[in-house]
């Protein structure tokens, strides 16, 4: 499952690039009466629970300890972290995961997080921080805090909203597990090793041990973030597994939250550049039909003289990524056939098929796939699908069904890729329901092109360059194909 996860643990190891503040545990410390430089609005101060919502998924639950800093020029601030000492003790530690060199900078006093931020001022100027896994690099997550009593917003350097981040505070120190960690591992295991697509994987010794891992950590984790943070160690000595961590699911208040910010990180994001004429479309996750046709509706109203379709970033999930072939190509394309565990040897002849036409379809073929456990696709255009030049932007990151959007893409006209080659992951996976409210996606069904070959989808791009001149290489080449096609 690592789709989603890869989409957590990237969030955790955003949250970087501290002040120097930080490196010592915080300790809640008592008021002094008359200190200087007082203000109104009291800094954080004490023990909390902590939950980051997103769009992507529901609460990471954690819990930190803050400790409010002298006041400078009349505003309040504070530092926190979560428990000391776990990033050195956890799956043999983070030493043994990133070697001797990173060790000392990262995770100061093994506390998974650390923050520092100001309290917003009495006048309602935001307090600004910044939270991470460490005092130094280029990874970091900007905070800022609207209200004393939060929720407080975790941002891109852009600006844009990663996750909301709410606090409670609670009394005393001690506090039992936010889950029963054992009993969760023991469910993901079963999952996992029931759905795999490849039974060779299912039962390896590699997946073995990257359980026993999970569980001895289990046994210790205090929250989510702990155990999110085991589980990315334990697999990260065994990489070219699938990722198999549960998350909790989106929820009514984590849509609430981050609907109270401005500026989200969506799945998919349009750009138009008003003096190029050239639409960019980025996709991080390709997991809701409507916000497809929405996203490509409105490019095609812009009359794009060309399209940027960003995948770099893309992992998956699951037939969504078929609708958006659907906007960008004519006819009629055979998408390939999508296989559980227990039909990779069947014959192909005897599987269901259909055609991915409409957002409705996309459905249907969800239905199809899950029930049939083998099934066979065709892409149909749109009426008025774009036909003009059309750059695709890849990276190793991109996999799982963006990964068959881009095969199908090769055999576009006037279409060209920029970047480097894809993963090599072509599967696709849905939601699971787990035990205590957690759920999980397992990369269920293997992709096997029309030519027979299973699970073998490694796109290869026309012009190799490094991923940050991505966008500008592929933006030179569409802005010569509409100089040539000029009248």
């Amino acid at each position: 499952m690592r789709p989603v996860c890869t989409l957590i643990l990237g969030m955790v190891a955003a949250f970087v690039g501290l002040a120097a503040g930080c490196a010592s545990p915080a300790r809640p410390r008592e008021a002094r009466a008359g200190e200087p430089g007082g203000t109104s609005v009291a800094a954080l101060n004490g023990e909390y629970d902590v939950e980051f919502h997103s769009t992507w998924f529901g609460p990471i639950r954690s819990r930190m300890t803050a400790q409010a800093l002298p006041p400078a020029d009349g505003i309040a601030s504070f530092k926190a972290n979560t428990r000391p000492g776990v990033a050195w003790t956890l799956v043999g530690g983070v030493a043994s995961a990133l070697g001797p060199v990173l060790t000392p900078y990262l995770f100061p006093q093994g506390m998974l997080l650390t923050w520092q931020s100001t309290m917003p001022s009495p006048d309602g100027k935001p307090g600004e921080g910044w939270i991470g896994i460490s005092r130094i690099g280029p990874f970091g997550a900007r905070t800022r805090m609207k209200l004393a009593e939060g929720p407080v917003e975790v941002l891109f350097t852009d600006g844009r909203m990663i996750a909301m981040m709410t606090l409670a505070k609670r009394d005393g120190t001690s506090a039992a597990p936010m889950a029963d960690y054992p009993a969760l591992t023991d469910s993901i295991r079963r999952a996992t090793v029931s759905s795999l697509f490849d039974p060779a994987i299912a039962s390896s010794d590699d997946l073995k041990a990257y359980f026993d891992d999970v569980a001895e950590a289990a046994s210790v984790v205090q929250d989510d973030l702990e155990y999110t943070f085991a589980g990315g160690l334990a697999w990260r000595k065994r990489t070219k597994l699938p990722l198999p961590l549960a998350y909790r699911p989106v929820t009514e208040e984590s849509r609430r939250l981050v609907r109270t910010s401005a500026s989200v990180v969506e799945p998919m994001r349009l750009t138009v550049d008003p003096l190029t004429g050239i639409a960019t479309i980025e996709a991080l996750a390709f997991v809701d039909v409507a916000m497809i046709d929405e996203v490509f509706a409105k490019a095609m109203a812009a009359k794009p003289k060309g399209i940027v379709l960003d995948l770099r970033s893309c992992t998956g999930f699951d037939l969504t990524a078929l609708r958006a072939a659907c906007w960008l190509m004519e006819g009629r394309h055979d998408a390939g056939r999508f296989v559980a565990a227990t039909h990779r040897k069947t014959d192909a002849s005897h599987d269901a098929r259909m055609d991915v036409d409409s957002a409705s379809s996309v459905e249907a073929a969800h239905a199809l796939v899950k029930r049939s456990r083998a099934a066979a696709f065709s892409v149909v255009g749109e009426a008025g699908a774009y036909d003009g030049p059309l750059a695709v932007l890849t990276l190793e990151r991109t996999r799982s069904s963006a990964e068959i959007l881009a095969w199908l893409l090769r055999s576009r006209p006037d279409t060209r890729f920029f970047g480097s080659a894809t993963a090599g992951r072509p599967r696709i996976d849905f939601v699971q329901p787990l035990e205590q409210g957690f759920v999980i996606r397992i990369p269920e069904f293997d992709w096997q092109s029309p030519g027979g070959e299973l699970g073998v989808c490694k796109v290869v791009p026309d012009v190799r360059c490094a991923a940050k001149k991505a966008p500008a290489v592929a933006a030179e080449w569409l802005r010569s194909r509409t100089v040539a096609s000029a009248p």
